[in-house]
């Protein structure tokens, strides 16, 4: 029976992952039209952040603005004046960008700076909040049947036990 322990371990992982990764899908990617707007969320659990920058591109081509932590003031981006609000604190912050356009599609970034001494620097840090928006592009069409993505994983999880299982019981009597 204490060889079933990893076993079940497994089978709860998988369902865990399944559960976490079925709930983060919906703010990670977001559609849009022309003039609508999108929220993003960022957050950090580490302290000691003096700002936060929200980037655009995957290599963070283009700085849409910077937070101040103190003053709450915005640094805003030449394109995006006029079109950003925040709500919240530093640590974990709402930011609504409106009057989409189709230049602002890609992928949004939060990193939070904080001051480095030993370096004598000002450092970045990816936080939360990571999400690919797309502006007047076509969904992909949907799915015909049903998508298997939890059931995928709940048959490897029990195949991945029977066969724990199996090679355990097999080593017993060998």
């Amino acid at each position: 029976m204490a060889g079933l322990l990893p076993c079940f371990i497994l089978l709860v992982l998988a369902f865990c992952h399944t559960w976490i990764a079925e709930g983060m899908k919906d703010e990670s990617f977001q559609w849009v039209r022309s003039g609508e707007s999108v929220t993003i969320h960022c957050s950090s659990a580490e302290p000691g952040f003096d700002g936060l920058y929200l980037l655009l591109g995957l290599h963070d081509e283009k700085e849409v603005f910077f937070f101040h932590k103190e003053n709450k003031k915005l640094n805003m981006g030449h394109d995006y004046k006029n079109r950003v609000q925040t709500q919240g604190e530093l640590d974990k912050l709402t930011i609504t960008i409106g009057n989409m356009t189709d230049d602002d599609s890609g992928v949004y970034w939060c990193k939070y700076r904080y001051f480095n001494p030993d370096e004598g620097q000002a450092l970045k840090k990816t936080g939360i909040g990571s999400t690919l928006v797309v502006v007047n592009g076509k969904p992909c069409p949907p799915v015909e049947g049903t998508v298997l993505t939890k059931n995928l994983v709940i048959v490897t999880a029990i195949s991945a036990v029977s066969v724990s299982c199996c090679v355990s019981r097999c080593s017993t009597f060998g």
